[in-house]
Parts: C-alpha cells; sequence; structure tokens
C-alpha cells in the first residue's frame, strides 16, 4: 500500500473572498528521495467546497470549513489507491504582509476491505510575498496513526508559489520528514484551481 499525501489547504492558498469556494486540486507531480534513491510519479486528485464563517478584521481571524474528496488518480504505489474523504476547520490571520493558517483536519480514509479508518492531522502555515506574482511559503505538519496501518507523521514543507490569476495558483517546493514512515525529501509540485463563485454576485456578504 503506497503512502497518503496530506490534502489541506496551507499557506499558499488564495485569501477567501467569497463565502463559497468549490474547488478542484491537482498534484502535477513528486519526486521524492530516499536513502539515495530518486522516484518521480503523479499524485492523487482531489476536489471539494469551503464555506467562509468569519472574515478576517482587527478582532477576529478568517475562519472556514472544508470538504475533500480525494480520487484515486495516483501512479500505483504512491498513494493508497483508495477513495478518502478529508472535513477540515481552517483559520487564517493576515498580519502586515504575512498570511498564517491554522488547519486541523478529520480524514475518513478508505480500506481495501471496505469501510474507513480515521485519524487527525495539524498544521501551521506562514506564507509571504516576495515580488510581483511571486510568494514564498513555509509549513509544519503533522498526522496522527490510522487504526490498523497509516502510522502517524511529521513533515516541514517550504515552497514558492506563482499566483497567475487570482483563481489559479502555481506552487513547487521541498518536503522534509521530521519523524514517522514517509520518504526523507519531496520535490512537491502543484495546482490549485477555484472552479466556480457559487455565490456569484455576493461578494460583500
Amino acid at each position: 500500500m503506497g503512502h497518503r499525501r496530506r490534502i489541506i489547504a496551507s499557506g499558499h492558498q488564495r485569501p477567501v473572498q467569497v463565502r463559497f469556494d468549490f474547488e478542484l486540486r491537482i498534484p502535477s507531480g513528486e519526486h521524492s528521495y530516499d536513502r539515495g534513491l530518486g522516484n518521480a510519479r503523479f499524485g492523487d486528485t482531489a476536489v471539494g467546497f469551503k464555506y467562509r464563517l468569519t472574515r478576517d478584521s482587527d478582532h477576529l481571524p478568517s475562519i472556514s470549513l472544508m470538504y475533500m474528496l480525494k480520487a484515486p488518480t495516483a501512479a500505483s504505489g504512491l498513494e493508497s489507491g483508495e477513495t478518502d474523504h478529508s472535513f477540515t476547520f481552517l483559520a487564517s490571520k493576515d498580519l502586515g504582509k504575512s498570511h498564517f493558517d491554522f488547519n486541523l483536519v478529520g480524514n475518513l480514509l478508505g480500506t481495501p476491505r471496505g469501510g474507513f479508518q480515521h485519524n487527525l492531522l495539524n498544521a501551521l502555515a506562514w506564507s509571504h510575498p516576495i515580488r510581483g506574482k511571486w510568494g514564498a511559503t513555509a509549513e509544519l505538519s503533522g498526522v496522527t496513526a490510522a487504526q490498523h496501518g497509516v502510522p502517524g507523521s511529521a513533515q516541514f514543507l517550504t515552497s514558492a508559489i506563482y499566483t497567475l490569476k487570482q483563481r489559479l495558483v502555481f506552487d513547487m517546493g521541498i518536503a522534509g520528514r521530521i519523524e514517522g514512515e514517509i520518504p526523507h525529501a519531496m520535490f512537491v509540485t502543484g495546482v490549485t484551481y477555484s472552479v466556480a463563485n457559487l455565490y456569484h454576485g455576493r461578494r460583500n456578504d
């Protein structure tokens, strides 16, 4: 069984401007290095929606709830080969030019025998604009062990972000293992596209 990569909204996500977003996430590739061996493969695709409860203000962070479904589109052995569901609480805050995200994720992980296992993931991410459409992000994350299999792990991530449009974001970076049965280092790339504003015309509510 392949390992499972996290599916979370980290610092490279665009700020939520509307109450309801529909999102498509396409990991365009991953090159992992473990004990001197290299391996390049494609990851799973995720689709879901995000609903904003509060807007970032002087006294409150932006708080959102998100659901994502992960479809098993990865190359054999890279991911689990099963369909997963993720339920996420997100809190975001801008301090000067820095943007901070905290995510708490409950995962339902599909199994080959049917049914689901579950685990919890949390992550803290920082992002900052560099110049023009370019930005940078850093993240610490950890996930608990799932029953009967997937072990817990912790990792860090640093990446560069290119925002082609407000709805279309490209990212590339390096993820490194802190602990757990995951590759020691991974080069990751991805694309996030906000497919539709289902509350079009209500941006100011």
